[in-house]
């Protein structure tokens, strides 16, 4: 029986997501408020599987509450279900620690994948069969370990957060669901350089990890993304009206670890 956290303020929202895993075997502990979740510890003795939470990065209660329970239990996988996703929510969500984001208007069936597939990721023992090992990899784990190879070898590091947006509040961002999105980003992989690294992160949004790329080379990183994009664009009419993003923090420039060089992007996307 897996243990997930289901955090929103709204009622009927964590009744619907309770309605999407009733079948499957997830304990749910669910709160609106920072009594509630203080609640839900003492319940499940302070142990999740997985948290789902609507979080509203103005409310700095909540806000904090998450980022001490994290700091005390790094390894519990975070995604973020909202109604909405801006650039700055993106930045403060990966600095947080979140795995994922899913948006409120996409299918139950794309939910319930996210979160089955979330859960089983982190601790379904893995059975042992004929078939070739399939390496995950947790993209907060990598983070951390690639900052720490570029602190030992004393080099720099890049890392880039993109997100595919609309020109204008004309064009809607639920014209892009998320197969789409991963195949646009699949696009983007195989113009990457074996050394570089990329995970979807939401939607339509990833975080690329570009070891060696010092400050001043992210201008570089980023025509070459533009371009690549404007390529894509050909092959997709959806993506018309849209426009790639990146923003860019550099190691050890922007910080000299995990938490200061995430904090600098998070102050980027926020000012943007």
């Amino acid at each position: 029986m897996y243990r997930m956290l289901l955090f929103d303020e709204a009622q009927y929202i964590r009744s619907k997501v309770k309605a999407i895993v009733k079948h499957f075997q997830v304990e749910i502990y669910e709160a609106g408020s920072v009594l509630q979740l203080n609640h839900a510890i003492t319940e499940s003795k302070g142990v999740f599987d997985l948290i789902l939470a609507d979080l509203n990065f103005d409310n700095e209660s909540i806000v904090i509450w998450f980022e001490k329970y994290l700091e005390q239990h790094p390894f519990t996988p975070l995604i973020i279900y909202t109604s909405t996703v801006t650039r700055g929510n993106l930045a403060s969500g990966l600095r947080l620690g979140a795995k994922d984001y899913i948006l409120k208007s996409s299918d139950d069936d794309i939910l319930l994948e996210r979160i089955m597939k979330c859960l089983q990721t982190e601790i379904a023992p893995r059975a042992k069969t004929d078939q070739p090992e399939q390496i995950v990899i947790d993209m907060q784990s990598f983070l951390t370990s690639e900052i720490r190879k570029a602190q030992k070898g004393r080099y720099e590091m890049s890392i880039c957060l993109s997100s595919i947006q609309p020109v204008d509040q004309s064009v809607s961002s639920e014209k892009l669901g998320y197969d789409e999105g991963s195949l646009i980003i699949q696009k983007f992989k195989t113009k990457y350089w074996e050394t570089d690294v990329m995970f979807q992160f939401g939607i339509h949004a990833f975080v690329s990890f570009f070891p060696f790329c010092g400050y001043d080379q992210v201008i570089i990183v980023d025509h070459k993304l533009q371009s690549v994009f404007q390529e894509i664009k050909q092959d997709y009419v959806s993506l018309r009206g849209f426009i790639l993003v990146n923003n860019f923090v550099t190691f050890p420039h922007d910080g000299e670890n995990k938490q200061q060089i995430l904090r600098q992007l998070e102050k980027i996307m926020q000012q943007g």
